[in-house]
């Protein structure tokens, strides 16, 4: 199997959240399973950015389970913060990625959280799908942002979806 493992010069994207007096706790701090939340945001935000979308790839018969997921925390966030979380890949398979999340506040440096998320492909019984054989498009688009080159939106429009029925 071709994985790739993490790389510096992996392509990355900065999705603001804002937080919202419901996700903090009674001690006035972000909850920590909101955390996740942000996770989920910054990896549907980072395909966006290169064209592709969870909905296109679901259409088309293959679903995208979070396998694991860890947070580390350093430092907390508040109400009001102003946070912004830099996503990128750090390894990847044609049976899954992983993402990295860098969460940093009010224009610091220094992340205050670090969080990973490792994505499976699989088809509607829960199989493994190998995205290098049944989608070569996005396979190639996840390795280039993997690697730090740009990645063509067009190369997830619509006419690269494999057909449901070609999927097989």
């Amino acid at each position: 199997m071709n994985t790739i493992k993490s790389n510096d010069a992996s392509l990355r994207t900065v999705t603001d959240v804002h937080i919202r007096y419901s996700d903090v706790d009674t001690m006035g701090v972000v909850y920590n399973v909101n955390y996740f939340l942000y996770f989920e945001d910054a990896r549907t935000d980072f395909l966006l950015k290169f064209g592709m979308t969870y909905l296109n790839i679901h259409e088309h018969g293959i679903l995208t389970p979070v396998i694991e997921s860890t947070c580390h925390y350093d430092r907390p966030l508040f109400f009001r913060d102003q946070v912004q979380i830099e996503t990128s890949i750090i390894q990847a398979s044609g049976v899954k990625v992983s993402f990295r999340f860098d969460v940093c506040a009010n224009e610091e440096t220094k992340p205050r959280a670090t969080g990973m998320a490792r994505i499976g492909f699989v088809d509607e019984l829960f199989q493994p799908v190998n995205i290098a054989h049944r989608w070569p498009e996005l396979y190639r688009g996840l390795m280039n942002a993997y690697r730090g080159i740009p990645v063509n939106p067009d190369d997830f429009s619509e006419k690269s979806l494999p057909s449901v029925d070609s999927a097989g």
